[in-house]
């Protein structure tokens, strides 16, 4: 008799959140959450890249790093801060995408996107008026 053993594709997925989501122009620093979640049934899963469609590789950036090995079921988590600038009104949107593969070797890879919004920052001035001389004997003067 044979038997066949169907592999289950692996899975995963990528959530990123922002914090704050966000700033006064002309910008500011934030903060990026990562959790990189195997969703798979049985498979082991290696993540060797990271990388951020704006702020790059991610690798050695705050407690990010790969190679991650990360087990069916478990997840990987890592944070950076990175600087988030532009006028009011604009939006920042960046995907972080992981790849790597399955304990197969198949490739496998998941993206998650974090937004963070530049805030208008009222426009403020100060007048300050300076008399001189401060004091004139009277009947006055300039």
């Amino acid at each position: 008799a044979t038997v066949t053993i169907n592999d289950l594709p692996a899975s995963m997925n990528l959530v990123k959140v922002a914090t704050p989501t966000s700033v006064d122009e002309p910008g500011g620093s934030v903060s990026f959450a990562v959790q990189v979640n195997n969703t798979s049934a049985v498979d082991t899963i290696t993540i060797n890249t990271l990388v951020d469609d704006i702020h790059g590789d991610l690798n050695g950036q705050g407690t990010c790093a790969v190679p991650q090995t990360i087990a069916a079921g478990a997840s990987y988590s890592c944070a950076f801060s990175a600087t988030v600038s532009g006028n009011a009104g604009d939006v920042e949107t960046d995907t972080i995408t992981a790849a790597g593969t399955d304990d197969d070797s198949n490739p496998i890879s998941a993206s998650g996107s974090a937004t963070v919004t530049i805030n208008d920052l009222p426009a403020s001035m100060n007048l300050v008026k300076v008399a001189t001389p401060t004091s004139v004997d009277e009947p006055g003067g300039s």
